[in-house]
């Protein structure tokens, strides 16, 4: 089973990864953390485009919803 957590800043982080399915494992991986990296990529660049009351903001919401 996968397990993704999704950070406050939009980001997520793989927490755990299987694969249960035909093909090459590790290609597999690969393509998974390229996809989750280029994710992270956009949602970092949101996110230092933000004020930092806009992030202050959205960090307490995400807590509170935690």
């Amino acid at each position: 089973m996968t397990r993704i957590r999704l950070n406050a800043d939009g980001t997520r982080t793989l927490l755990s990864w299987s694969h249960f399915g035909v093909g090459d494992p590790d290609e597999a991986l690969r393509k998974t953390v390229e996809a989750l990296e280029e994710s992270n990529a956009k949602a970092r660049a949101e996110w230092d485009s933000l004020s930092q009351q806009e992030q202050q903001r959205r960090i307490a919401e995400f807590e509170a919803d935690r």
